[in-house]
């Protein structure tokens, strides 16, 4: 998982989106809850979140860190006298205390201990008390499943708690910017190359900056690119491959119990709406899988405009007859394997390099259609028909 710095934050859709989620949760509810996987609290992802919701939100404040018990971390925290102390120093008084009243105290639970037993006992505090909605103060937890289990996230089913999971939290769009920031300044992006990093690091912002890199982009050399960033000594290295979801089931809105530990570990992820390993985590056929989608996704397109001018071409040229040699008779619009076999069998004669480009895009065709990456040899030919080099 990349680090995030201050500067980058505020700067990205998914995170922007799920800073606001935050806010909103913060101004409705009473415990606000939001889970992250252990690796986000030991590259310091959490810690920049965390210091940006502190800067976003009205009256929010760090809890102080100490030895006292939580009502007496409040007080600190909010600048309670003496006098204070005497009447708000434990759990029955301490919502009743007017100097926190609309604010919010940010909790990380791995600097808390006692944080489970706040999850226990503070929504009770909160519907006891007589304070009208908009004057309860709200606890937002930050926590991962190593402070705080997943059962007891589970059970908490009141309305005035609010989970949220670093789940999901970076997009297509993420990716995408980012790797448009990096080649910023360069010369124009080949737009499969583009598409290709941007498929294959999928959420994992750090391998996008890799790939950038060290990919000689060669449909051959991705694998190789891949096995580089998987040597490295700092990450949680197992290969699984393609996550392959429960036949029926929707995307999951956090990380599923199966993989729970892949999630904490940062090696599985929702990006949009596909779940995937990090490419710490991928074989070899994920890999061609992801390629391919990105070849399938990045040309597609260009193959049917190439079979639209190219049917044009043909049908001004051969006659009725020769239509009728299609299953259709030339009724409907005609795939471009038939229009290469409609040329081989009239014998008509294309004007400049037609005929190529038809041989090409239908081979183009038949390898996004078997589902295979495309080979460097076609690769170069279609670059080259669509000035992409």
């Amino acid at each position: 998982m990349s680090v995030l710095t201050a500067e980058t934050v505020p700067m990205m859709p998914g995170p922007r989106r799920f800073l606001a989620s935050i806010a909103a949760d913060v101004s409705e509810a009473a415990v606000v809850i939001v889970v992250f996987p252990d690796c986000a609290v030991d590259d310091g992802t959490a810690e920049v979140v965390l210091d940006e919701l502190e800067s976003v939100l009205d009256d929010c404040r760090f809890c102080d860190v100490s030895g006292e018990t939580f009502p007496v971390r409040i007080l600190d925290t909010f600048g309670g006298h003496d006098e204070d102390v005497v009447t708000y120093d434990d759990w029955d008084t301490i919502i009743d205390w007017p100097n926190w009243h609309r604010h919010t105290v940010l909790v990380p639970a791995w600097e808390h201990p006692d944080t489970a037993s706040i999850v226990a006992r503070w929504p009770a505090q909160t519907h006891a008390c007589s304070l009208p909605p908009g004057q309860i103060p709200t606890v937002l937890i930050a926590t991962t499943l190593a402070e705080l289990s997943r059962a007891d996230i589970e059970r908490l089913s009141s309305p005035d708690i609010r989970v949220r999971w670093w789940w999901g939290v970076f997009g297509r769009l993420d990716t995408e910017l980012q790797l448009a920031s990096q080649i910023a300044g360069t010369k124009e992006p080949d737009p499969v190359d583009v598409a290709a990093i941007t498929e294959v690091a999928g959420w994992d912002l750090a391998a996008n900056e890799h790939l950038l890199d060290r990919w000689d982009r060669r449909t051959d050399g991705i694998g190789t690119a891949v096995a580089q960033w998987q040597a490295r000594d700092d990450i949680v290295n197992h290969t699984h491959g393609q996550w392959k979801p429960s036949r029926g089931n929707s995307v999951p809105t956090a990380p599923p119990p199966s993989h729970e530990q892949h999630w904490r570990d940062g090696c599985i992820d929702r990006w949009g709406h596909h779940v995937r390993f990090s490419v710490a985590a991928i074989d070899d056929e994920e890999v061609n899988r992801r390629l391919w989608l990105a070849h399938n996704h990045s040309l597609i397109a260009y193959v049917e405009e190439e079979r639209t001018r190219l049917e044009k071409i043909i049908r001004a040229t051969v006659s009725d007859d020769d239509l009728e040699l299609l299953a259709d008779g030339g009724a409907g619009p005609i795939e471009i394997g038939s229009l290469l076999w409609l040329v081989y069998q009239t014998g008509i004669v294309l004007d400049g390099d037609d005929f190529q480009r038809l041989k090409s895009f239908r081979s183009l065709r038949n390898d996004l259609a078997h589902r295979t990456p495309v080979p460097d040899t076609r690769l170069s030919q279609i670059r080259a028909y669509l000035a992409f080099s």
